[in-house]
């Protein structure tokens, strides 16, 4: 390999003279950066892992890039021009400052150009089971993405599926890679798993009776049961339906009344008995009107008379501020304002 200044090289790059040879090396045109993907944010925490800016004759040390302290826009200008390997490897979490975050954002617009779909893809699966955290989580992101696209051919690993499960039940309102998605954020694990739930449903089910064995319960049964019912017949009626009837109740937990009410209308008249049973022990308004609304809503057509005083007794209750009937309109991603 040829010898090179990589200080000076990192620091023409800066300025500009060096950029036109860049681009002739890896025989790919360099222009302005792309506009910003996401909230630009930040992924990196404490660590240290190599990493090389590797490109064809050339390899530019990470510590002489990080010697003239590369601002987002110009990690990201590089990002447009090496190979997609490379750009997986600065996923990881390291001492650099921005380089995940170009790399992300640009694999992202790399595996939404149908062209390259297939190709990004495969370079990330390995990632899946990387000992870092970060690169682990971000791959998964990003496979999220590909196998929302259609016509791609990517569809989800048992492997994506597991992190995906596990990071949905502990759902605490903001993904850890959602900043990569930019105007495609809606993909979080939550939404993606229900999307998927029919592949997901036996690692949903082995959650769902972990946590209600053990002292995790809450939360996670009540997500694994929620996801569950996007297939339903995948559990058994009465395991799903406990924690979603628990869900009804008044507490100071935002939409999990409203998440287990469609839930439990997903499943259907199966989970009559436990909802009926659930009525007639019920001291809690606010539950009594989530029951009887679903008993109502399956046994009578929308308009019936019944049906319209059950929802009534609903609203009254202050759970359908956002929608004026829950079972017939809420969604959990209209919920997030998507």
């Amino acid at each position: 390999m040829q010898s090179r200044d990589h200080g000076a090289f990192v620091r023409g790059w800066r300025s500009g003279s060096s950029r036109a040879m860049f681009a002739r090396e890896v025989d790919a045109p360099v222009g302005s950066p792309r506009p910003r993907r996401g909230g630009g944010r930040s992924a990196l925490h404490a660590g240290a892992i190599a990493v090389l800016v590797v490109v064809p004759a050339m390899v530019v040390p990470a510590t002489e890039v990080q010697s003239v302290n590369l601002s987002k826009d110009e990690w990201c200008e590089l990002a447009r021009v090496v190979t997609v390997e490379e750009l997986v490897s600065w996923l990881r979490d390291d001492d650099l400052r921005w380089n995940a975050t170009a790399a992300a954002e640009e694999l992202c617009s790399r595996i939404t150009s149908k062209d390259q779909t297939a190709e990004v893809a495969a370079a990330l699966v390995p990632s899946l089971d990387a000992a870092d955290r970060q690169e682990r989580e971000v791959s998964a992101g990003l496979l999220q993405i590909a196998c929302s696209i259609e016509g791609s051919g990517v569809a989800p690993s048992s492997r994506l599926l597991e992190i995906s499960v596990d990071d949905a039940l502990g759902y605490a309102g903001s993904p850890p890679w959602r900043w990569i998605h930019g105007e495609l954020d809606s993909f979080d694990s939550v939404a993606f798993v229900s999307r998927h739930a029919r592949d997901a449903a036996p690692i949903l089910v082995d959650r769902l009776r972990a946590a209600s064995k053990g002292r995790r319960g809450g939360r996670v049964e009540f997500m694994a049961a929620y996801l569950l019912s996007f297939s339903p017949g995948a559990a058994p009626v009465e395991e799903m339906a406990t924690p979603l009837i628990e869900a009804l109740r008044d507490n100071h937990v935002s939409f999990d009344a409203l998440m287990g009410l469609v839930a439990l209308r997903q499943i259907g008249p199966a989970a009559g008995g436990p909802v009926r049973t659930a009525l007639a022990a019920s001291d809690d308004p606010q539950q009594r009107s989530c029951l009887a609304m679903l008993l109502a809503d399956w046994d009578y057509p929308r308009d019936a008379p019944m049906r319209g005083q059950a929802l009534e007794s609903l609203q009254q209750a202050r759970l359908t501020w956002q929608v004026a009937d829950p079972l017939a309109e809420w969604t959990f991603e209209r919920q997030r304002g998507r």
